[in-house]
């Protein structure tokens, strides 16, 4: 979908995560981590975590989203899209420097297409407020856990 789409609804959210940005960027990125969240059954990807890369979520109780990383920049970014019926969700993650030496992990999330606007109830309530806040939150004690207990985070970055 390209960038001169217009933007149907977006919502941001960020929260400290009090180990470094690389750290915060390989757990992310190891996408077999992404099972640690309770809606996630399994995620995986067909080759190292890069640019063109394409990946399948399969959710709890059933159902997958298919993904394609459309950008990463370096360990500091990282931009993911989920094709929908003339629409596409797009996911992007930034892993900056905290003043405290940890990580701002932000997460901003766009609806784009022409069709979004059927996707937009769907979506706000999936990844609007409060859901995306909360979902930050649980991730970044998620990632704290997997540092603290020495979590292989080599996995698909690589």
């Amino acid at each position: 979908m390209g960038e001169e789409t217009r933007c149907a609804w977006s919502h941001e959210e960020s929260v400290v995560v009090k180990v470094s940005p690389a750290e915060v960027f390989r757990y992310w990125t190891t996408v077999r981590n992404w099972a640690d969240d309770a809606g996630v059954e399994s995620a995986e990807i067909d080759g190292p975590f890069r640019r063109g890369a394409r990946g399948r979520t399969h959710l709890a109780g059933g159902g997958h989203t298919d993904w394609t990383v459309i950008s990463v920049e370096g360990e500091r970014a990282a931009e993911l899209e989920a094709p929908l019926e003339g629409a596409a969700l797009r996911f992007e993650l930034r892993f900056e420097d905290d003043d405290a030496g940890g990580c701002r992990l932000t997460q901003r999330i766009r609806l784009l297409g022409e069709a979004a606007a059927g996707y937009l109830e769907a979506v706000r309530a999936g990844f609007g407020s409060p859901n995306l806040s909360h979902g930050m939150r649980a991730l970044a004690r998620r990632i704290e856990a997997a540092i603290g207990r020495g979590q292989d985070l080599e996995g698909d970055s690589r």
